[in-house]
């Protein structure tokens, strides 16, 4: 889709940010909580929240987070959270465009990897991953 800036979010996209949050998972976003998070995180570097803007409007949305490694290594890598598109916008490009965005991020912060978490039940996002050159990986979950 041309004319789609993809930019750092600014605290003006988070009432459509939880909007298409909404939309996307079906739970209910608290969005006093959302603002306050992201007024503490925003300024924090490992923290990177991604916004796709059509007609001064949000259309997508994800969040990067830089995982420092002090095992091995010492290379960080990037987790990227709440993939997400407006279902009025999905297959023009904007998860591309997105998914683009967080891995040269990813790559400035000199990033070994990056692996995007999403369900089995998203297809769409799970079909761009592959296009992508993901590769699907074992992970388990626990929620408390």
């Amino acid at each position: 889709m041309k004319n789609v800036t993809i930019r750092r979010t600014r605290f003006e996209d988070l009432e459509k940010i939880a909007f298409i949050y909404e939309q996307a998972f079906g739970d209910k976003t608290l969005l006093p909580k959302m603002k306050r998070k992201f007024k503490q995180l925003e300024n924090n570097k490992d923290y990177i929240f991604i916004s796709a803007i059509y007609k001064n409007t949000c259309v997508g949305f994800c969040q990067l987070v830089i995982n420092q490694d002090i095992t091995e290594t010492t290379v960080p890598f990037s987790t990227l959270w709440s993939f997400i598109v407006e279902e009025n916008y999905k297959n023009h490009g904007i998860g591309k465009q997105l998914l683009q965005f967080a891995e040269q991020e990813s790559l400035k912060r000199k990033c070994a990897f990056m692996k995007l978490t999403t369900t089995a039940s998203r297809k769409a996002c799970v079909a761009l991953c592959k296009k992508q050159g993901y590769i699907e990986s074992l992970c388990y979950t626990k929620y408390f």
